[in-house]
């Protein structure tokens, strides 16, 4: 798993540089550097919500990650860092194939075989993309304006025989669990701010359209930063898992695709020059980018302490060890304690597979159900 995380990793930081046209040799060392541990400006986010609601949302000095988990409110936009440290296997792959979307996003007629493998490692980060990319295949059709020529590479061989027969596997495997019903307090529903927009608009503002519009007049042209911001800007709307896993897992996608504009961003202004005097418009790029600078330094305070904590901590995390499903029939169980949360309850397993669809008809074994409930 160490061998596959570094290998993960190295893939990630080479395909940065390269889809990214990243030339300038200090931007490919700050690169490596700030893919590990990139972050929006939270600290600066919780200062400004402190101040607007008197502290009455304060979280506690280490949780990394939450600006708000009030009640129905619950908004977090989490760092790498964070996201290497609890979920390496799964984001070194999703971020991969984040970046070979990015250096394909003009082939719409490959999307479905370049797309459909990200389930596999993230429901929820999936719909993140596929949001991105018909967005992308829609504003296509616009530009072209020739329906027939568009629907030939949209509906291509590749993407219909992909999606027929890989993607009805998977729709049969997920079908089991995602589409079930679900406790009101894990099912995806309308983000209940009760009046208080005012945490949404600091949230957002700060958390995203900072780095907005620092680098907006370097890619003002590219449909692809719009979706990626206006992505961020609509997915606080919205709540789904005890944690709310919808806001966590669904915006890695555009939150990988701002960390990409911002490293460009950098490499661009600094190869360019940005200290010799008869480069144009000089002093406002000296301004953009430090400020940007500076939003990435207030953005690294979190990923810092949290490093720090994971090396300093002696606690370690045995999931199941005393809650009595460290084995299949455990977890499966209808009667866990109630002690057990519904996000264990219902989030990994898929109950009555008897009349799953996919252990029916995909995944068959020897023995009969008969044999199984005995």
């Amino acid at each position: 798993m160490y061998i596959w995380a570094e290998i993960g990793l190295a893939l990630v930081y080479l395909n940065l540089i390269r889809v990214g046209q990243i030339n300038n040799a200090w931007i490919q060392c700050w690169s490596g550097i700030l893919l590990c541990f990139f972050c929006c400006p939270l600290l600066l986010a919780q200062k400004i919500l402190d101040l607007a609601y008197n502290g009455m949302y304060s979280m506690k000095p280490l949780n990394f990650q939450w600006l708000v988990w009030h009640e129905d409110i619950a908004l977090q936009y989490t760092s790498n860092y964070s996201m290497l440290r609890w979920v390496m296997p799964q984001i070194l792959a999703i971020w991969l194939i984040v970046l070979l979307f990015i250096d394909n996003k003009e082939f719409i007629q490959d999307y479905v075989v370049l797309l459909l493998p990200y389930i596999l490692f993230g429901a929820l980060p999936f719909v993140g993309i596929v949001i991105i990319a018909i967005c992308i295949a829609i504003g296509e059709l616009v530009k072209t304006r020739h329906f027939g020529m568009w629907a030939k590479k949209a509906f291509s061989l590749a993407n219909i025989s992909t999606l027929c027969t890989f993607g009805g596997v998977l729709f049969l495997y997920f079908y089991g669990n995602v589409l079930s019903d679900k406790p009101y307090e894990i099912s995806l529903r309308v983000m209940d701010y009760e009046g208080n927009y005012g945490i949404y608009f600091i949230f957002i503002v700060v958390m995203v359209m900072l780095y907005a519009a620092t680098i907006f007049d370097s890619f003002k042209r590219e449909a692809l930063f719009y979706l990626s911001v206006a992505s961020l800007l609509i997915i606080p709307f919205f709540r789904m898992g005890l944690y709310n896993d919808w806001g966590m897992r669904c915006s890695i996608p555009a939150l990988f695709i701002l960390f990409y504009y911002v490293i460009r961003f950098l490499n661009f202004h600094i190869d360019a020059g940005l200290f010799k005097e008869n480069v144009r418009g000089r002093q406002r790029r000296q301004i953009a980018v430090f400020s940007l600078l500076i939003l990435l330094c207030v953005g690294l305070t979190y990923p810092h302490w949290e490093f720090v904590d994971s090396i300093m901590t002696d606690n370690i995390l045995e999931l199941g060890e005393d809650l009595n499903f460290g084995t299949m029939e455990g977890f499966a169980s209808r009667t866990l304690p109630e002690e057990i949360t519904p996000d264990f309850r219902y989030n990994y397993y898929s109950y009555d597979i008897e009349s799953n669809l996919f252990y029916k008809y995909a995944a068959r074994s020897g023995l009969d159900n008969r044999e199984i409930a005995e």
